[in-house]
């Protein structure tokens, strides 16, 4: 079977066209051979994790330019070429040399969304267990876990978010997976391709791409200072979106009571609609009390809702829960369920403990004091730094970042390239939107996560940006 990794792909490539690439470049260096069957169309698009579609307009091309020839009720075959293609470097082997993804966590400062605080991870509590899973009797231990995860983890989260989150749902309900990346592709095999999906913009971008390599169509929404605008919404003809209401990143804002309203009118509206709820960085509000999240007042069925750990606990910590309505659950049942359970049961047994003995509800207390005295700190330090003349900080009520408004005449790209220079990386708000097209920029809009900062270097930060900005 022919596999390649469409995550390669060019960001603005058609996927059909990437594919289309690599098989030709297959063909022409002679690793499939004049004569040789290709696979089926619907065969190598389950196997890519892309659509019918795509494989069907990559074969196309390839017939068209003479790279293949069909013959009728056998399938696809690759055709004698004489072609030159432009030689490529070779890649060789350099254990001593990292790739160009390894280097990009280098950088002595990175104020990007994915740090955390790595310091404040109970790693000793963790430790204490992990052993205690580990001293499980053994038949217990190696079995093999229910497809929707360990059950008691299933119920210690049930349980917290009940005391936490004003969520009542059943452990039947819950699906433990490796991150919110891979239960949002099982979401999408379980609504299958015909649900068009609606991602807020500005937003979380990698879910879309996800989307693209499950060949389900969606669509930009923009998004306001309340969140997802729900007339742009009704014009996409979307029956799903996927909002994150307790942190409407990268603005930093919570969703208030009117837009949740609008919300739930629209999915009511219609019965195939529903919403997915991102409750990503909920645990971290410093204003009024927190909203309760949309899963807790759907009285109609219409919110998933998928929360991770990797913020309260660790990025490398590869553990994530959606909870599905009933209506959602069933198709679940006779569909994703095949599959197993992806999530060791070792880690599965030391986090239900973790949880259930109220280290988790500890952890999370404790990060919300530390960043809120981090963000009040790096709040002053760039407010009383040079900088301050240049800057302002909007407002964010959620999550662990700031948005810096610096008025200067460098291009977003220029700004990135000074921060390199200096050990620094930096991301942008225009780097989760297309709202700001070419031409229009006359700042640069700061998306400044702080989780990483500590008073030792705070000073090397604010050096870093003067450097880039002054």
């Amino acid at each position: 079977m022919l596999t390649y990794d469409l995550n390669e792909r060019p960001e603005k490539q058609p996927l059909y066209e990437f594919l289309y690439e690599r098989i030709r470049d297959d063909i022409v260096e002679g690793r499939l051979a004049p004569g040789s069957r290709l696979p089926g169309k619907r065969s190598l698009a389950n196997h890519l994790g892309a659509s019918t579609n795509t494989v069907m307009r990559a074969y196309d091309t390839l017939l068209a330019e003479g790279f293949l020839c069909a013959q009728e009720r056998r399938g696809y075959f690759v055709e004698k070429v004489n072609y030159a293609p432009k030689p490529k470097a070779k890649m060789r082997a350099n254990p001593g040399k990292p790739s160009a993804r390894e280097k990009e966590t280098e950088a002595r400062i990175d104020t990007r969304g994915t740090r955390t605080s790595l310091d404040l991870f109970p790693a000793s509590i963790w430790g204490r267990c992990m052993r205690e899973a580990l001293s499980l009797p053994t038949d217990e231990l190696m079995r093999a876990i229910p497809h929707q995860g360990l059950a008691e983890l299933r119920r210690a989260l049930c349980d917290y978010l009940y005391r936490n989150r004003g969520i009542e749902a059943s452990p039947d309900q819950v699906v433990i997976g490796p991150g919110t990346e891979v239960l949002f592709d099982q979401l999408l095999v379980l609504l299958g391709s015909h649900a068009k999906f609606a991602f807020e913009d500005p937003g979380y971008r990698k879910l879309e791409t996800i989307a693209d390599l499950r060949g389900t169509p969606w669509e930009r929404v923009r998004s306001d200072e309340s969140g997802v605008r729900v007339d742009e919404l009704e014009r996409t003809g979307a029956s799903f979106v996927r909002t994150a209401p307790a942190n409407l990143f990268p603005q930093g804002r919570v969703m208030p009571v009117k837009r949740r309203i609008e919300l739930f009118e629209w999915a009511n509206a219609e019965a195939g609609r529903s919403i997915v709820e991102d409750d990503y960085d909920s645990e971290f509000r410093y204003g009024s009390k927190p909203f309760s999240p949309l899963f807790a007042e759907d009285v109609n069925d219409k919110v998933v809702y998928m929360n991770a750990f990797s913020k309260t606990l660790a990025p490398s910590f590869r553990i994530g829960y959606m909870i599905l309505p009933p209506r959602l659950l069933a198709r679940y049942e006779s569909s994703i369920a095949l599959f197993s359970s992806a999530v060791s049961s070792f880690e599965q047994y030391a986090l239900a403990r973790f949880i259930e003995k109220g280290h988790f509800e500890r952890q999370v207390y404790r990060l919300r004091n530390h960043y809120r005295k981090t963000k009040a700190l790096v709040t002053e330090a760039l407010s009383s730094s040079d900088l301050g003349s240049i800057l302002d900080i909007e407002r964010c009520d959620a999550g662990t970042h700031l948005l810096v408004n610096v008025r200067t005449g460098l291009s977003n790209d220029e700004a990135r390239a000074r921060g390199r220079k200096a050990g620094m990386r930096l991301s942008f708000l225009e780097d989760y939107t297309d709202l700001q097209k070419p031409g229009e920029q006359s700042s640069c809009r700061l998306v400044l996560n702080y989780a990483g900062i500590t008073e030792d270097n705070l000073d090397d930060v604010i050096g870093a940006l003067t450097t880039v900005f002054m």
